[in-house]
Formats: C-alpha cells, structure tokens, sequence
C-alpha cells in the first residue's frame, strides 16, 4: 500500500466530464499531468496528487489547454473514451468558466 493524496475537482458528467473517463482521464495542476482516479461522477471526479508538491485549495485545473510546459487538448480526449474529438466541447456547461486563446503566427 502505498498513500495517496487525493484532491477534489468540482467538475463531473454534469459538466461535460465523460464517465468513460473515469480511471483514464487526465488534468493539469500546478503544471503537472495528475489521474483522474475513481468514478467521475455528476459533480465531481477525484484526481491523483500524490506527485505534486504544494497543492491548496483553490489552485488552478485546467481541463483542457495548457499549463506550465504541459498541454491537454480537445484531441486527447479520444485517446481515453470513446468520444469524439470535440464531443466534450459541446457537452461543457455556459457557466463553466472559459478562456480564449489566440495564438498569433510567427
């Protein structure tokens, strides 16, 4: 047995968040990659923080984008269910905060 420390993110199968991501999905804190663990369910999913030092209340996840040198795309989201590329893009919620990107070309 090895411990876990396990955080709480209030965003489930209500917010677009597939249950078939439930022990495969991933998100970004604090710039690190974490698990999701467990079952997602309507409200919340349980993620892995077992790797990442110093995490409080209140800290930023990013579900899909980028975060420190780390990046979660709509595409990946594939790899781990069985949506589609940008199936989770229409299930997620208006009040769910967003922020849009433009990346300009160089």
């Amino acid at each position: 047995n090895v411990p876990t420390r396990i955080a709480l993110i209030p965003v489930g199968y209500g917010h677009g968040f597939n249950r078939s991501l439930s022990n495969q999905g991933r998100v970004l804190i604090r710039g690190q990659r974490v698990s999701v663990i467990g079952t997602v369910n309507m409200n919340m999913m349980s993620v892995d923080i077992s790797d990442v030092a110093g995490v409080q209340p209140g800290d930023e996840v990013v579900i899909i984008g980028r975060q420190g040198e780390h990046e979660i795309s709509v595409s990946s989201f594939s790899n781990f269910s069985d949506q589609l590329n940008y199936e989770m893009l229409t299930r997620l919620p208006a009040n769910l905060p967003r922020r849009i990107v433009d990346i300009a070309e160089d």
